[in-house]
C-alpha cells in the first residue's frame, strides 16, 4: 500500500529546503528537521538528513539538473535502496564497511588521489560521505543477492554468442584508409596488381605517410572514419568484418581498378568483448530490474506529511 503520492512529499520538502539545507538558525530546531521522518518504507524510516544529504550529493554530479528533478531521483533513490538493503539483511548479507571504503577508494582513484581527498571535497560542498557509503552499501548487498539468486538460473548458449558477437561487429565502427589504383592507357590491371602487391607487403601500420602515392594521378588515397560495415559493400564488408587493426587487405580487382584497404581503428562502442560475461550481465540485469519494480510495488511506502 502507498499512502500519499511522491510529488506530495517532494512538495513539502521544496518548502522547507533552500539549498537543500534548513532554513531555521535554531539548533534545536534544526535538529528536529532534520532527525524528521520524511517517509517509511516497510517501517524503516527516510529522515529529512537522508533526503538532504543525498539531494546535494546528487546535485553535485549533476549540477545542470533542476531542483525539481534532483528532488525525483533523490526520493526514488533513497526507497529503492532501502528496499534493496531490506532483502540482503533477509537473506543474510552483510556488507562491511572496510569492503565499502575500498571499493569506493578504487572508484574514486581515477579522479582523486585518496578516500580523504574526496572526503574533504564533499565536505566542502556540504556532503556528508556517509550518504555515499551507504548508497554504495546497498549496491553492492543487492548485487551480491542478485547473483546469489539468479546467476544459476542464466544459461547462455552457442547461439546466444554467436549473436551477441555478430551484433558487436555490426554495431561497431571502422576508421579505415581506401588507397584506389586506377587503370590508365599505361597503367593495365596486371600492372597495377604488382604496384598494389608491393604496396600491401610494405604496410607496416596506418602511421604510414601516403602522401606519396597520392602525388601518383592514377593513386587516390580516401581516408574515411567511423564507417559501419552495414554502409560498405561487399565484397569489402567481409574482407573488414573480419580484419584487425593496423592490417591491409588483399587487393580487391576490379575491371577498372585495384582497391586495398588498411583498417586502422576497430571501434567496439565499448561493449564487452567477452561474450558469455556481457549476455550473463544483461540477463542478471533483466533479473534485478524486475525484481525491483515487484518489491516496490509489493511495500507499504508512506510518505508522511504532518507532524
Amino acid at each position: 500500500m502507498k499512502k500519499n503520492n511522491i510529488k506530495i512529499i517532494i512538495l513539502l520538502v521544496s518548502l522547507t529546503v533552500s539549498g537543500f539545507l534548513p532554513l531555521s538558525t535554531n539548533s534545536k530546531a534544526e535538529d528536529k528537521v532534520v532527525t524528521k521522518i520524511i517517509a517509511l518504507v516497510n517501517d524503516t524510516p527516510i529522515t529529512f538528513r537522508d533526503f538532504s544529504e543525498r539531494a546535494k550529493y546528487n546535485q553535485f554530479n549533476s549540477p545542470k539538473s533542476s531542483v525539481e528533478e534532483i528532488q525525483g531521483i533523490t526520493m526514488r533513490d533513497l526507497v529503492n535502496e532501502t528496499l534493496m538493503i531490506e532483502i540482503g539483511k533477509k537473506n543474510g548479507i552483510k556488507i562491511e564497511y572496510d569492503d565499502v571504503k575500498r571499493i569506493l577508494s578504487g572508484r574514486i582513484s581515477n579522479t582523486y588521489k585518496n578516500y580523504e581527498e574526496y572526503k574533504v571535497v564533499l565536505a566542502n560542498n556540504r556532503i556528508d560521505i556517509k550518504t555515499v557509503e551507504k548508497q554504495l552499501e546497498a549496491n553492492l548487498s543487492w548485487n551480491r543477492y542478485i547473483n546469489s539468486r539468479y546467476r544459476r538460473l542464466i544459461n547462455v548458449t552457442l547461439d546466444n554468442i554467436e549473436e551477441f558477437n555478430e551484433s558487436v561487429t555490426n554495431n561497431s565502427t571502422y576508421s579505415i584508409i581506401k588507397i584506389v589504383l586506377n587503370k590508365t592507357q599505361t597503367k593495365t590491371i596486371n600492372i597495377l596488381l604488382e604496384e598494389a602487391t608491393l604496396i600491401n607487403f610494405k604496410f607496416k601500420d596506418c602511421e604510414e605517410n601516403f602522401a606519396e602515392l597520392g602525388e601518383k594521378e592514377y593513386i587516390n588515397i580516401i581516408e574515411i572514419n567511423n564507417i559501419k560495415l552495414s554502409e560498405l559493400q561487399e565484397p569489402t564488408r567481409s574482407m573488414i568484418k573480419f580484419g584487425r587493426e593496423n592490417t591491409m587487405l588483399p587487393p580487391n580487382i576490379t575491371q577498372e581498378n585495384i582497391e586495398l584497404i588498411a583498417i586502422c581503428i576497430i571501434n567496439n562502442n565499448g561493449q564487452n568483448n567477452d561474450a558469455k560475461d556481457a549476455l550473463t550481465a544483461r540477463k542478471l540485469e533483466n533479473y534485478a530490474n524486475k525484481l525491483k519494480r515487484d518489491l516496490y510495488n509489493d511495500a507499504i511506502v508512506e510518505y508522511k506529511i504532518n507532524g
